[in-house]
């Protein structure tokens, strides 16, 4: 009887380091996708660092947020720009991509292939203005497209 307890206990303690592993990667899952250095070049900012967690996260020298990056599958892009008020169609990112202005902060949403991805450019507490602009959006967006398999899961 004892055995019957002790054998599953020690086999679920043996994989409890196995399971901490796997989800410490999946933070880093889409950080191919855009890296500090990639943002460095398209925003010509330095000290750019990355928190991640589930979604990209890119902070500037002082540590502030200044760009979220999240990712989803296609039925995502729809229930995301569904409010029309808020939400223009653009031409020249990825295969299809609206744009959230005036809303603040700056969102471009987009599709390539069967992938969702959203780009936000939060806004600045001191100045009430966003960290990128709407053409250094654009930049990110198509970077993060062009990585992108519509044949491969995210």
């Amino acid at each position: 009887m004892q055995r019957a307890i002790i054998y599953p206990m020690l086999v679920l303690l043996l994989c409890i380091p196995l399971l901490m592993q796997a989800t410490g990667a999946d933070k880093e899952y889409y950080a191919h996708y855009l890296t500090p250095q990639d943002v460095e070049k398209i925003t010509e900012l330095s000290g750019i660092t990355t928190n991640h967690n589930y979604s990209l996260h890119f902070l500037d020298s002082r540590g502030r947020e200044i760009l979220i990056v999240r990712f989803g599958p296609e039925k995502q892009f729809a229930r995301e720009t569904r409010r029309e008020k808020y939400w223009t169609p653009i031409e020249g990112v990825a295969d299809q991509a609206k744009l959230a202005i005036p809303q603040m902060p700056y969102q471009i949403a987009f599709l390539k292939g069967p992938h969702f991805a959203m780009v936000i450019s939060m806004t600045d507490a001191e100045t009430a203005k966003t960290f990128l602009s709407v053409d250094q959006l654009k930049a990110i967006a198509n970077l993060i497209a062009s990585r992108m398999d519509p044949d491969k899961p995210l």
